[in-house]
């Protein structure tokens, strides 16, 4: 009978501190690919180091919105009564409108749909590391 329970349990969700670790290293990893994906974007246009300082910085923004929403996920679930699965999904959800708004309200250069994939892109990975990778079965 212990077997059969063994199967059927769920697995342990990581820690806060753990996913916060992963989503550091995600976020390093989305600025780094917001940075490429904007320069490939640009194509042919002449990029100058005033541009490349920008498309730095807007990738770190992007990279930042990346990190903060599993915080801000957290909070939100300590403050309502949403799972922290659900708080996590209505947080991707705000924040992905939110860049979204932003990049196709405000910028005006080709590379806005890099940014906007970027961020989302980063988002849901956060949001997937939640799901427990499959065990082995003995």
């Amino acid at each position: 009978m212990s077997k059969k329970r063994r199967q059927n349990e769920q697995p342990e969700t990581p820690s806060l501190a753990y996913r916060m670790g992963t989503q550091f290293t995600i976020a390093l990893a989305v600025v780094i690919t917001d940075f490429g994906l904007a320069m490939m974007a640009r194509g042919g246009v002449e990029t100058t180091w005033k541009d490349l300082v920008g498309l730095a910085v807007h990738g770190l923004a992007i990279g930042v919105v990346v990190f903060v929403w599993l915080p801000l996920a957290a909070l939100l679930a300590a403050r309502t009564p949403l799972s922290g699965g659900a708080a996590e999904g209505v947080m991707v959800l705000l924040l992905g409108l939110l860049v979204a708004g932003v990049e196709f309200g405000i910028l005006r250069g080709v590379e806005r749909s890099a940014h906007t994939t970027a961020a989302l892109i980063g988002m849901l990975a956060g949001w997937a590391m939640r799901i427990p990778p499959p065990s082995q079965r003995r």
